[in-house]
């Protein structure tokens, strides 16, 4: 049985042996969204193939093999170092994603760009990397 209900949050690292069982000191957090808000129109024209969802419970008429894929999308990530008290977030990375035709009339969800904003002191973006 495949359950399509997880993705990837946090990675903590950076332990040393002998404080495994401890805090550890370095965190990147994975912020995420729906790609298709419209599930009761069929997420129609996006990369999403709704029609390929079977609600728990239901017949899934006519589907006759698993598919594999995710309602969700990755917005951005922000990297943290632990001090003292709590965390202090570092770098944020936010993810520029456009919707792209590919000719076919589907629309492909496609990166564009990466803005990365230094968090230490102050807010300082860095000029956005662009894709084609």
């Amino acid at each position: 049985m495949y359950i399509r209900s997880g993705h990837l949050a946090t990675i903590r690292y950076g332990a040393r042996a002998s404080s495994v069982f401890t805090n550890y000191p370095l965190k990147v957090s994975f912020d995420t969204a729906a790609r298709c808000t419209d599930t009761a129109g069929g997420c129609g024209g996006t990369d999403v193939p709704w029609n390929l969802n079977c609600s728990s419970g239901s017949a899934c008429t006519g589907q006759v093999s698993p598919s594999f894929w995710s309602n969700i999308e990755l917005t951005s990530i922000t990297t943290s170092v632990y001090e003292s008290t709590g965390w202090v977030n570092v770098d944020t990375y936010a993810l520029d994603r456009c919707w792209f035709d590919d000719g076919d009339g589907t629309w492909d969800l496609v990166l564009n760009g990466i803005t990365r904003t230094g968090l230490v002191g102050a807010s300082l973006p860095v000029p956005k990397v662009t894709f084609g």
